[in-house]
């Protein structure tokens, strides 16, 4: 009979239940970005409805990508790759976030220099712009009961409005709606299904009955504690859906420098143009709308990888309005409350 280390079996053993725990969640498939969250955490899944919640500040830490540590934040910005590689998993874009080399913006361009590529693929491979917050939801009383929830939206589509509605007229500074004492409560509405086709509408700051509670302030998540930075090479396997030859990863090493602009090419006739799906160049919207204008006028604009510099071109010709156009009187208004649930 074999004598068995009962102690030395128990601490292992210990060590597999802790790792059946972390994959207990893992498909396989659809990697997230965020890693070693609570087991009770929970994301608030917006459905197609209105909805009333408070955003919740928290104090960053040194892992935040904007904030200094031990400063208030109230969210995270951040740009991912998803669908990436066979386990069609989610990566921090090293490019956007760090100026560092990204290999799926490098297999990105790569793809763009051939005489045929398939568009779909290619849009499919830009990151998009994600913001994280902690969020107090009061649509109902089982949803406040919960307590501090995490929610993971567009920028373009929740963020942007939000900063747009705090902006005061005539340089007179911004709503302070995250202030754990004088901020709002933020009214909206979600329509549409599927990424392509939601729509955040109607944003409204209501009246608070009272400050956010130290309860709910101590119950935030510091959320880039969770976020998982991947590195170069893990991304590299994560794509090609394969680790690294060996005798590639005995001479490996990150690239550690800015990554490079793309250079500006000299423009292919105008029938090969048209061969690779792409617009005239006076026209720089692969969609043919109007470069600046129609921007958030279709659902085109949330697939779209010229979303960037066609934003950049609607503050240019937002700022030579204003110069022109002198600012509105603000209209007062009396303050809008949320009915007080009867206890």
């Amino acid at each position: 009979m074999p004598r068995f280390d009962r102690k030395a079996m128990r601490e292992k053993l210990l060590e597999r239940h802790k790792e059946s725990f972390n994959r207990k969640d893992d498909s396989g498939k659809f990697k997230t970005i965020f890693t070693g969250l609570p087991e009770k955490t929970q994301w608030w899944r917006v459905s197609e409805d209105e909805h009333q919640l408070d955003i919740i500040p928290y104090i960053a830490s040194s892992k935040h990508p904007n904030v200094p540590a031990g400063d208030p934040a109230y969210s995270v910005d951040i740009w991912v790759h998803r669908g990436i590689g066979p386990a069609e998993g989610s990566y921090v874009c090293l490019s956007r976030m760090f100026k560092k080399a990204c290999p799926i913006c490098e297999f990105q361009k790569q793809m763009k220099e051939q005489e045929e590529f398939d568009e779909d693929v290619v849009k499919k491979l830009s990151p998009t712009r994600r913001i994280i917050y902690n969020v107090w939801v009061h649509d109902s009383t089982k949803e406040e009961e919960k307590g501090v929830q995490l929610l993971d939206a567009s920028h373009w589509l929740f963020e942007k409005e939000l900063a747009e509605l705090a902006k005061l007229p005539k340089g007179g500074g911004f709503v302070e709606y995250t202030d754990p004492d004088i901020g709002k409560i933020i009214s909206f509405r979600r329509s549409g299904k599927g990424a392509l086709s939601t729509k955040y509408s109607a944003f409204r700051f209501l009246e608070r009955d009272q400050p956010i509670s130290d309860t709910i302030l101590n119950s935030t998540f510091v959320i880039e504690n969770y976020i998982h930075i991947a590195d170069y090479k893990e991304i590299v396997t994560a794509l090609y859906g394969k680790a690294m030859e060996d005798e590639d990863e005995e001479n490996f090493s990150e690239p550690e420098k800015e990554a490079p602009k793309e250079e500006v090419k000299e423009e292919a006739p105008k029938e090969e143009r048209k061969r690779r799906g792409r617009p005239a160049p006076e026209n720089p919207c692969p969609y043919n709308h109007k470069f600046g204008i129609d921007i958030e006028k279709s659902d085109d604009c949330q697939k779209c990888e010229k979303w960037d510099p066609c934003s950049e071109k609607a503050d240019e010709l937002e700022t030579e309005k204003e110069k022109d156009i002198p600012d509105p009187e603000p209209v007062k208004e009396e303050p809008i409350r949320r009915r007080r649930r009867s206890e």
